[in-house]
């Protein structure tokens, strides 16, 4: 096993956001392997639970878990694998309760309390409300009033609707509710200075304040759980705190609070210690992690033995990560082509950018591209562009090269490789032609108009002159060629110290005098000059031409 590239981070900055509705955590496509001493991996065997490639892992309970796929939602149980699919509710959404199999649906201002444990066709507990709902922890609904004050609502089958409001809240309008562990919800409520905000630990047994610390407005993304809170302030800064209170801790990393002192960390997937330490790695690949009922996290990523599903990942007291594929997906790890689509003829003058593409089993796979022209050598490299979450890797071409500005017309080899992905590559090669009509004072087939230049020592060379419009110029903006110092040209020939008068009258021609009055044309064709021919002689008379 490797470890990836750091670039495979690229735009991420560490960061790592909290999914929709169930205190999850997204993992920004990356890649880490984990030494195998590291890692103690249970048996797989076969594993029957299905969870559908591409969805969205949103909250696992001790029953099953909760994932979505598009704006469809899924309730998959772990006992026998039986994947159902949730009837739309109101806007469609379901919350779910960390660590729970308790979803939350919703019809106006009356929710729908649905237990899966008790099966997907059980009645669900109705409570109607006024309040604005927020958060869901266990079975209970965290809300807010219209005075911003935060309730915990909550009703026990055929039983009377429970609502008690939060006690001992600083002073001031709510910002946001937090709902990552259960027993515990974070209220953010403002102050009144406009740069500070006051974080506060609810418990949800007794309703009241368990401990509060001073934050900036600008807190994001609250987590608590049994040892810990954690929020975060910008792209790396991460505040961590004992649960009961004290003085947060600064870190230089984010990720999902585990049960027992552990953060999973963006770089890839792996386990790190809050007080700091090392890093336990687990798998090959993570995309998506959230806490499960048992208090491990619960990945979705992949191994390149066991392929890519849900896993159960803990650290055991050797240290060593402890892991268990339980539901499956399909996919493979290792990258693999699904689709290409390369031109056989580019011709520029139809279409002034060219497309290549390809198509992988895996998102935002970088691609970089060798273009060579068989008659002369000349290498163009393209790179893809960035598009995250897309399956596709395009290039797109212009016919120019950043060190020769114009490729030329002809037959061309190209070679495409991927950069390692999980420790695994793709190469793919072939051939096209580049096609332009002639243009102006272009010697070299390049689709580029040249200056030609004679040395003392009479070696002809055409320059281009978009080489010689770049020289020493300066670009601030993006996209810009790069500025030439020293540029190159296309030597067409030696020896035309010979000639005292020289012209070119028409398109790829050039014609020269002799010293003995005898007049001599040479006509281009691609990429050279063709023999000369006579003119005639007696143009000594002639001092231009």
């Amino acid at each position: 096993m490797i470890r990836p590239r750091s670039s495979r981070l690229r735009l991420a900055a560490g960061a790592v956001v909290l999914a929709v509705a169930g205190g999850g955590l997204v993992l920004p496509g990356a890649a880490v392997a984990a030494p195998a001493a590291e890692v103690a991996a249970e048996a797989v065997g076969e594993v029957a639970v299905p969870f559908r490639a591409g969805a969205t892992l949103v909250a696992s309970g001790a029953g099953g878990f909760l994932s979505t796929l598009g704006d469809t939602h899924y309730w998959t149980r772990y006992a026998d694998g039986t994947e159902t699919q949730l009837p739309r509710k109101g806007a469609g959404a379901y919350r779910a309760s960390a660590q729970s199999d308790v979803l939350v649906s919703s019809e106006g201002m009356r929710y729908f309390v649905h237990d899966m444990a008790r099966g997907v066709d059980a009645p669900p507990v109705v409570i109607d409300s006024a309040y604005e709902l927020r958060g869901v922890n266990g079975s209970t609904l965290v809300m807010r009033d219209g005075a911003d004050g935060v309730h915990l609502v909550s009703r026990v089958p055929g039983g009377e609707v429970t609502d008690r409001a939060v006690r001992g809240l600083p002073a001031g309008a709510v910002r946001r509710v937090y709902f990552t562990a259960p027993g515990a919800v974070a209220v953010q409520t403002a102050t009144a200075d406009t740069l500070k905000d006051r974080l506060s630990v609810v418990d949800v047994t007794t309703g009241a304040v368990t401990a509060t610390y001073d934050v900036t407005a600008f807190t994001e993304t609250v987590q608590v759980s049994a040892e810990y809170v954690a929020w975060r302030q910008g792209a790396d800064t991460t505040w961590v705190a004992d649960r009961n209170g004290g003085a947060p801790a600064r870190r230089s990393f984010w990720g999902l609070l585990v049960p027992g002192g552990w953060i999973a960390t963006g770089d890839g997937f792996g386990l790190s210690p809050v007080a700091g330490g090392e890093t336990v790695h687990a798998l090959d690949s993570a995309r998506q992690v959230v806490v499960g009922a048992d208090g491990a996290a619960l990945v979705y990523g992949g191994t390149l033995a066991d392929g890519v599903g849900l896993f159960r990942v803990s650290v055991g007291a050797d240290g060593k990560a402890v892991v268990k594929k339980v539901a499956d997906s399909g996919e493979r790890l290792e990258l693999l082509l699904k689709g290409e689509s390369v031109p056989d003829v580019m011709d520029f003058d139809r279409e002034p950018r060219q497309e290549m593409s390809w198509e992988f089993n895996h998102r935002d796979v970088d691609v970089t591209v060798e273009l060579t022209h068989t008659a002369t050598g000349r290498k163009t490299t393209l790179t893809s562009w960035w598009e995250p979450d897309h399956f596709g890797s395009h290039v797109s071409w212009d016919g120019l090269s950043e060190k020769y500005f114009g490729t030329p017309n002809g037959a061309h080899t190209w070679k495409m490789t991927t950069r390692s992905v999980f420790g695994t590559s793709v190469t793919r090669s072939g051939t096209l032609t580049v096609v332009r009509g002639a243009k102006p004072r272009d010697f070299t087939d390049n689709g580029v108009a040249d200056v030609l230049v004679r040395d003392s020592e009479g070696k002809l060379s055409a320059y281009e002159l978009s080489q010689l419009s770049a020289l020493d110029a300066e670009c601030w903006e993006e996209g810009c060629r790069p500025v030439v110092h020293d540029p190159s040209g296309d030597v067409l020939g030696t020896g035309w110290n010979t000639y005292t008068l020289m012209a070119s009258p028409s398109d790829r021609t050039i014609v020269g005098r002799g010293r003995d009055g005898v007049l001599w044309l040479h006509k281009g064709e691609k990429q050279k000059l063709l023999p000369r021919t006579k003119v005639g002689g007696g143009w000594q008379v002639y001092n231009k031409i």
